[in-house]
């Protein structure tokens, strides 16, 4: 109940109505979406990794004694010295630490933008579903209301003497395949809503009913893969991220420097004096230059990984592009040219029948022809929308 009220609140769903647009699914996804939490987690995990990235160990308290409570000389003449020692990286390894975790934030950055763009395209694919579902769901309704005056019409043409007991069963064999195809489009509307209902991350009764111009189809078609798709900058960032780290592991090869200073007491001239010390590496082998190759060899692996992404993704992009421009091209035969004629051959197979010039199954054969061509114009016109969705990942900065 609270997720509804806020929900209500912040994006002014119609949870009343139970109207729910497209944009309102798309927001309440953003904002709900297990995916988009989870990305949106590992960025800030980055962001923490960052910030202590780079930062020196802590120092060490450095306890010494001898000879304390007496030696075997037995003179209590204990020894002992307190001092502090520090670690400083050599080869400026903070410096590369931090690019390693400020590459690696970048790539979590650009990971929540490409989920945002993978989580839309299946939020408005799903949502239209759902929308031709209905919009079939109506041409059934249609059909059913037809169907059932159909039966009457059979029936009083019977009681008057003049009708077929023939007419009479195929109007309800007509209505019972109605009533199956109906029902099928209604579990197929029910999945597409639960669909929808786990994209957005809410529960089933809290999505309404799906609103929108379900025959309006986008016009612009990208061509190309934008360069800023986020997919190829993570894929970047992380190559990027790879070199970085290939430097730091040159950098670790020279080893820490380790100083140290205090004061000791010395009991033999009663006196206390300043002591430093250091611990520098010697680096004689070559593990460093070695890590360093094969880091730089996985850089390189990365890169041509991106290089291959954007090879794909241009082969998704041509694919979705190819699909569109058919099935627009075939919605709008159906809607120009089929559809008119369908339903004018209906209007005379009616006028038709009643004055007794067509028969029964004449016009029963047009109108079934009729809500066939309108349940076939809808999947058309769904496809055509399931690839402006899937287009709608290379359109960089549209996300909706």
């Amino acid at each position: 109940m609270d997720k509804i009220i806020l929900l209500t609140a912040v994006f002014g769903l119609s949870l009343i109505s139970q109207a729910l647009t497209l944009d309102e699914a798309l927001a309440v996804a953003q904002q709900s979406s297990p995916a988009l939490r989870v990305a949106r987690t590992e960025q800030e995990a980055a962001s923490y990794r960052l910030a202590a990235a780079g930062l020196w160990k802590n120092p060490v308290l450095d306890l010494e004694g001898e000879g304390i409570g007496g030696d075997n000389d037995h003179f209590d003449e204990g020894e002992y010295g307190v001092g502090l020692k520090q670690t400083v990286p050599f080869g400026g390894q903070s410096k590369h630490q931090r690019g390693v975790a400020r590459q690696a934030l970048e790539g979590a950055t650009h990971s929540i933008a490409e989920t945002e763009t993978l989580l839309y395209a299946k939020v408005r694919a799903a949502f239209y579903e759902a929308l031709a579902q209905q919009e079939i769901a109506k041409v059934r309704d249609k059909q059913e209301k037809l169907g059932r005056e159909f039966i009457a019409v059979a029936e009083e043409r019977i009681a008057a003497g003049g009708g077929s007991e023939m007419d009479l069963i195929q109007a309800n064999l007509a209505l019972e395949e109605i009533l199956l195809e109906k029902a099928c489009c209604f579990g197929d509307l029910d999945a597409a809503k639960k669909e929808l209902a786990s994209l957005m991350g809410v529960e089933l009764k809290e999505i309404g009913t799906p609103t929108g111009d379900f025959y309006e189809l986008k016009k612009e078609v990208p061509v190309e893969v934008d360069v800023m798709h986020p997919t190829l900058q993570r894929l970047r960032a992380r190559s990027e991220q790879a070199r970085s780290e290939a430097a730091l592991v040159k950098s670790q090869s020279y080893g820490d420097l380790k100083l140290g200073a205090g004061v000791k007491y010395e009991p033999a001239d009663d006196a206390h004096s300043f002591v430093v010390s250091a611990m520098i590496p010697l680096p004689f082998g070559k593990r460093g230059r070695l890590e360093q190759a094969a880091a730089l060899l996985q850089a390189d692996a990365l890169s041509a990984r991106a290089e291959q992404a954007r090879l794909n993704l241009q082969l998704q992009l041509t694919k979705a592009a190819q699909d569109f421009q058919r099935t627009a091209e075939e919605a709008a035969q159906y809607k120009n040219r089929m559809l008119p004629m369908a339903e004018h051959a209906y209007e005379l197979s009616r006028k038709g029948y009643d004055a007794g010039r067509y028969s029964w199954l004449e016009l029963v054969t047009t109108q079934h022809d009729l809500a066939a061509l309108r349940v076939r114009y809808i999947e058309s016109l769904l496809v055509a929308h399931k690839s402006s969705a899937q287009l709608d990942q290379f359109r960089t900065g549209e996300l909706k």
